[in-house]
């Protein structure tokens, strides 16, 4: 079984353990991370400046997949039909279904308190 853990350290390490052990293995190292998303082999890490990074083997190759937003806070992997969302900032939702084009989900631009919207929140 694997889990996925992303640190302060830029680092995203992948967690295997079976019934007789437990092993951590860092498998995306110097990127700067900021969220991560698994379900079976598929894994979506969320990086700030860089955009996202997908995996389909449990972390151990690692494809850029080019995103309209480079700051990326948070991920997801839909559970119904396995497509992949990503949240950025500025405050937009994005979706990849069967690896086509990143799509942009507009309804989300039609709230009306979307212009006081950030992530991380702003300090004021």
């Amino acid at each position: 079984m694997h889990a996925f853990v992303c640190s302060r350290d830029e680092v995203v390490t992948r967690i295997d353990w079976d019934a007789e052990s437990t092993e951590a293995v860092p498998v995306l190292e110097g990127v700067p991370v900021r969220c991560v998303a698994a379900d079976g082999n598929h894994v979506i890490v969320g990086t700030q400046g860089a955009g996202v990074f997908l995996s389909r083997d449990s972390g151990r190759r690692w494809e850029r997949a080019e995103l309209p937003e480079r700051d990326v806070f948070s991920v997801a992997i839909g559970s119904a039909d396995g497509a992949i969302y990503a949240g950025t900032e500025p405050s937009r939702l994005f979706v990849l279904r069967d690896g086509r084009d990143w799509r942009e989900l507009e309804a989300l631009q039609d709230i009306p308190s979307r212009e006081h919207w950030s992530s991380p929140p702003r300090p004021w």
